[in-house]
């Protein structure tokens, strides 16, 4: 049978993903679906709380979203920046990609611009200061690098997306990491 596209087989696909995949039995819709440039979304409320759940019906999907989970557990070991909880990568019958991550509810950012930009700065500080602890271990006898995790090369270990243009870009040492 041909899967209609659009927001109502959006709809039904979540409904039966949702269902399935993180084996839920409570399901109840939070928000109506929203489309932006690139994904459409809609949030949920399912057995072990809120959900966002995204979907993207061109080809690339899986690697975009993969991407993005792949960036937001770097982002979340560094302890920073709150960032969702990846759930679960999903295909959708009849072609494209389903991402459900934890939900968080965002209000207007006005009050709290200073302290997210102070996040931000860590975050970028993060593998600067990361490098620093490194050196100083190593001329320290009988210390290898365990922790802290430097990245001494540009780029990702993931392929990610520009919107729907994927980027490779796997670390190489050609670009000089500077912070």
């Amino acid at each position: 049978a041909r899967i209609p596209k659009g927001r109502a087989a959006f709809s039904t696909t979540r409904e039966n993903l949702l269902k399935a995949e993180p084996k839920t039995t409570v399901l109840k819709l939070l928000s109506g679906s929203r489309g932006g440039y690139i994904c459409q979304g809609q949030a949920d409320e399912i057995d072990g709380g809120r959900v966002f759940v995204k979907s993207h019906n061109k080809p690339q999907a899986r690697t975009m979203f993969e991407g993005e989970v792949a960036s937001l557990r770097e982002i979340q070991k560094t302890n920073t920046v709150r960032v969702p909880q990846p759930i679960k990568v999903m295909d959708l019958p009849g072609g494209g990609t389903a991402f459900a991550m934890e939900y968080i509810k965002m209000k207007s950012l006005n009050k709290y611009s200073a302290k997210l930009g102070e996040q931000m700065a860590d975050l970028h500080l993060y593998n600067k200061e990361n490098g620093e602890k490194l050196r100083k271990k190593e001329q320290t006898i009988g210390v290898g690098q365990t922790e802290p995790n430097y990245v001494d090369k540009f780029g990702f270990h993931q392929i990610t997306c520009y919107g729907n243009i994927t980027q490779v870009s796997f670390l190489n040492k050609i670009y000089d990491v500077r912070c």
